[in-house]
């Protein structure tokens, strides 16, 4: 049976994000094999994977700018992590991945990652309840727009501050409390996470 299966990226221009978009670009258009990945490996060709051409990218991310751009400058410089022709011909897969970028949310995700943002490209809310709603509303338009069957959302943002989670209520009718009450201590990635969860979506 055809699935079509959403990755979405938060982090989305980050350097990691940018490789794999990079990665499963080349991959969908034969321009590299599937050398080192484990899922290709004999012992798993029973299992009922997706195809690379079955997978589309989206994300969010604080930061304008342009993804195609973002994947040329990773392969200059001392230090490339792919060559040139990895990326060529690959460039209009890219820009798709681009315009399904969305404004991030940086709600206490500490001066460090508030230092790399653009105001222009952070998600405007006013509380922990209406980023949960924003960053799930970006989920199902991507969902809906791209016509995946499942979308897998996956965090590979910048590291945040450690909240201090020793004293988190460890039941959801109590975290909740948190919520309602804008506790500065919940982080970003667990307002992702809840809002991919309230959506069914993996996290």
């Amino acid at each position: 049976m055809s699935r079509k299966i959403g990755l979405w990226l938060i982090g989305a221009r980050g350097g990691v994000s940018t490789t794999v978009a990079v990665g499963l670009s080349a991959l969908q258009q034969n321009k590299v094999d599937a050398t080192g990945l484990v899922s290709c490996l004999p012992e798993f060709q029973s299992a009922d994977f997706v195809g690379w051409d079955q997978i589309v990218l989206g994300g969010h991310d604080i930061r304008s700018g342009n993804a195609v751009e973002d994947a040329k400058a990773l392969c200059s410089g001392h230090s490339p992590v792919y060559s040139p022709d990895v990326i060529a011909g690959n460039l209009d897969l890219m820009s798709e991945f681009d315009s399904a970028i969305r404004p991030g949310v940086m709600l206490n995700s500490g001066a460090a990652i508030e230092s790399l943002s653009d105001s222009e490209h952070v998600a405007q809310v006013d509380s922990l309840r209406s980023a949960i709603e924003v960053i799930a509303a970006d989920l199902q338009q991507f969902k809906d727009s791209s016509g995946c069957d499942d979308v897998i959302v996956m965090n590979l943002a910048s590291t945040e501050p450690d909240p201090g989670t020793d004293d988190w209520p460890v039941e959801w009718s109590q975290f909740e409390k948190l919520l309602d009450a804008n506790q500065e201590k919940v982080p970003a990635s667990t307002l992702y996470a809840i809002a991919a969860l309230e959506r069914g979506m993996p996290y």
